[in-house]
């Protein structure tokens, strides 16, 4: 028995051998990677990963939805050591809700540019 599923590289249907568990394109020989062999490692690495740090917000106020789900991908990126991805978060945090304070000291923060730090930093 065989169930037919697209090819990520050239579309075409490929096959799964359910006898043998493989799964190969017959057009361009693509041999889908063993995933299921996979998931004890991730399972390791996830176990062995350190906790994301709880960062306190400092902001007083309401925060908008949108503005905090930004200033949370720039805290993720800063994670995964993504300066330039968190500095694009933290901006686009920022300009959504301009009183958002913990935002633009973030920018100051990981600005390379110091009047964008200094722009930031005036408007606390």
């Amino acid at each position: 028995m065989t169930l037919k599923m697209a090819c990520p590289q050239c579309g075409a249907t490929m096959l799964l051998n359910l006898s043998t568990s493989k799964v190969k394109c017959p057009k361009c020989g693509y041999l889908r990677p063993d995933e299921i062999g996979q998931l004890d490692k991730k399972i390791e690495q996830l176990r062995t990963q350190k906790p994301r740090p709880v960062i306190s917000i400092n902001h007083r106020e309401q925060i908008e939805p949108r503005a905090l789900a930004a200033f949370e991908t720039g805290q993720y990126c800063l994670d995964r050591d993504d300066k330039a991805g968190a500095l694009d978060a933290f901006r686009r945090a920022a300009q959504i809700q301009e009183d958002f304070a913990d935002a633009h000291l973030w920018v100051a923060k990981l600005a390379i540019d110091r009047k964008e730090q200094r722009d930031a930093l005036e408007t606390l």
